[in-house]
């Protein structure tokens, strides 16, 4: 009896924890409860056969299909966060081992009840507020799947004698726990010099690819300078040019339009970001010469931003793409809206893509952001996924909403980004 209540609070402490670094909360649904049965009739078959040592091989690979089918997710996605899920769950076993050990050496079955009571009562209280969905991201980001490799063999390893030996020989871990420490720091920073540099060839690289961009913008604005004063003073002129004060102010007017509209790609030097300055020139003439205004208003600098220029590239490349898809299907009128500014906030800049859109409902918007799902058909739902899971490596935010502009539905994508924290402080 002891040992069916024993395997039933493994496999919930289990779930609960798969679900944890996800980021989800447990929910008894049909795919929920299925997962539970299915883990405990296999399981239970394995220990009938006494087949212990394959039973945690068929545990982790029917948690890893669940995974797959409930959170989407690309395969190498699947694959760490399982990877992950199963160094929690047994280093928290571990410990309680250790701990279970000192008080009731003798009573293997109590003992195994009470490490997996307490690695359940971990699991519900505990694991929700530690946000072990940020170090999935931690671990894409900094690429450190190394040191993901290493830890998972020790754990493997302390999983293999508890269920083959039927108990861990603590002894063994004495002095190799120390030794994979150091290690592990060792690599850790390894890792990370190796992403900086990473990091800083890309920054070149996309230096390098919009300076192009950044000096032909400024080559125009040079052309555009020398016929400025002539501009001003045929505004002027213009009421010696008309017989009546109307009229002089109207084509005043027209003419003054047309300057500004000539000049209006002067406006992006304000964001003191050269690399973004040249892909956004360079991009907004890209959507304009496929018959597509670009209506832009800039409101704040994008200077001393938190994330690498190139990651930034990828956001606003992803949603000015989709919002070019958008107003070629739905409006006869094709414009994108763009704003960046502050926000009222120091510490974070926001940039606003927005197109026209008939309305849609909040839940269906929230779909777009799922793997495989898309307006423009199957197989095409990429863009807005990798779009949330950059913005939950490099700590941005995204948002949506509906909002009405002179009687007409809009959609409009938010994107917050973060100041470096020296620069939020000023």
């Amino acid at each position: 009896m002891l040992e069916k209540i024993t395997l039933v609070l493994e496999l919930v402490s289990a779930i609960i924890c798969i679900h944890c670094v996800y980021g989800r909360k447990v929910k008894l649904d049909i795919s929920t409860i299925l997962l539970f049965m299915t883990l405990l009739i296999c399981l239970d078959v394995a220990n009938q056969f006494h087949f212990q040592s394959v039973s945690s091989v068929i545990l982790y690979g029917v948690i890893g299909i669940y995974c797959k089918r409930k959170f989407k997710g690309s395969l190498i996605h699947t694959i760490i966060n399982v990877a992950l899920f199963l160094i929690v769950l047994v280093i928290m076993q571990f410990g309680f081992v250790l701990l279970v050990n000192l008080v009731l050496p003798e009573q293997e079955m109590m003992r195994a009840l009470m490490v997996n009571v307490c690695t359940l009562f971990c699991s519900v209280f505990i694991l929700p507020r530690l946000h072990l969905e940020a170090l999935s991201a931690f671990v894409r980001k900094y690429r450190i799947y190394w040191i993901t490799g290493i830890v998972l063999f020790v754990v493997v390893l302390i999983l293999f004698q508890d269920k083959v030996n039927n108990g861990i020989h603590t002894e063994y871990f004495v002095v190799a726990v120390p030794v994979l420490v150091m290690l592990l720091i060792m690599v850790i920073k390894w890792g990370r010099a190796q992403t900086d540099r990473e990091v800083v060839a890309q920054e070149l690289a996309l230096s390098a690819q919009e300076a192009k961009h950044y000096d032909q913008l400024l080559e125009e604005l040079r052309v555009k300078q020398h016929a400025f004063k002539n501009h001003v003073l045929a505004i002027f002129s213009a009421r010696y040019a008309y017989e009546t004060y109307d009229r002089a102010v109207s084509e005043q007017d027209a003419y003054y339009q047309q300057v500004i509209e000539d000049y209006r790609y002067q406006k992006l030097l304000l964001l003191e970001n050269r690399p973004l300055i040249g892909y956004l020139y360079g991009k907004f003439r890209e959507i304009e010469d496929d018959k597509i205004r670009v209506e832009f208003r800039i409101a704040a600098s994008a200077e001393h931003l938190g994330i690498p220029g190139h990651v930034l590239v990828e956001m606003l490349g992803i949603l000015l793409d989709n919002a070019v898809e958008a107003v070629k299907k739905t409006t006869p009128e094709q414009c994108v809206f763009v704003s960046i500014d502050g926000a009222g906030a120091r510490e974070e800049c926001c940039v606003t893509v927005a197109n026209k859109h008939p309305y849609v409902p909040y839940d269906e918007i929230e779909r777009w952001f799922e793997l495989g799902q898309s307006t423009k058909g199957k197989q095409r739902g990429i863009g807005l996924y990798h779009l949330r899971t950059l913005c939950s490596e490099w700590n941005c935010d995204i948002a949506y909403r509906n909002r009405e502009e002179d009687g007409e539905n809009r959609i409009e994508f938010i994107l917050r980004i973060p100041k470096k924290e020296e620069q939020a402080d000023e």
